[in-house]
């Protein structure tokens, strides 16, 4: 069982066991009878879609030890779990992927929302992040002050929006926590990730990770 270590944050080690998620089994082979969650499922994140080094997660984890005192943060957290009570018991998949070395979780949430809550829980999301500027984090030797930044995903749609809080985890490597929300093809997408950046790398791996999910939903969609 692999030792798995939060992104930057997290004093203690986690174990998690790996684990075949809602995707398994609900290849591109979607017979005529599959459910609404079952096409849902066939639109998530595999394994084969994520950048090397990431393996699933039986749970994501986000989040776990933040405790924001800014109520517009906390909203923002809440938000982006993609728990909001306007969503409703809608189809839904969530899927999640983990990195040990340098660290990093990505969580994906797959819901089948009408076009009133979907638009509503965007523009609260929205709001929420707008008063939320800065995050301050607790690591285990020092606290990390993360600012709001942009977070450009390309083929993302108008009816989306994303943002990164970025900062510093101990001077020599950099972190980020990002929130992608977009509405693709009918189907509400929420992705997360924290990302621990070590000094060599600089690619934007969230930024990528959230275009696939884009790109993977919309193909999805267009094969009904």
């Amino acid at each position: 069982m692999p030792v798995v270590r939060r992104a930057g944050f997290v004093a203690l080690a986690i174990a998690l066991p790996v684990t075949h998620l809602a995707t398994t089994g609900c290849g591109a082979h979607r017979s005529a009878e599959a459910t609404p969650t079952q096409r849902l499922a066939a639109a998530a994140l595999s394994e084969a879609e994520v950048p090397a080094g990431y393996l699933p997660a039986e749970n994501a984890a986000m989040f776990r030890g933040l405790r924001p005192a800014d109520p517009d943060c906390r909203a923002l957290f809440a938000l982006a779990a993609a728990t909001a009570p306007t969503l409703g018991a809608v189809p839904r998949v969530d899927t999640s992927f983990y990195q040990v070395d340098p660290g990093g979780w990505v969580a994906e949430h797959l819901l089948l929302a009408a076009p009133v809550p979907a638009h509503a829980f965007l523009l609260d999301l929205r709001r929420a992040a707008a008063g939320c500027d800065r995050i301050a984090l607790r690591a285990e030797a020092y606290t990390m002050s993360l600012r709001r930044a942009p977070l450009p995903v390309r083929g993302i749609g108008e009816e989306s929006y994303t943002v990164r809080y970025a900062g510093w985890a101990g001077g020599r490597h950099r972190f980020h926590l990002d929130i992608v929300t977009a509405r693709p093809a009918g189907r509400l997408l929420v992705l997360t990730a924290e990302t621990l950046l070590s000094p060599r790398k600089t690619h934007d791996v969230a930024g990528r990770i959230a275009e696939r999910a884009v790109g993977k939903l919309r193909v999805a969609a267009s094969i009904g």
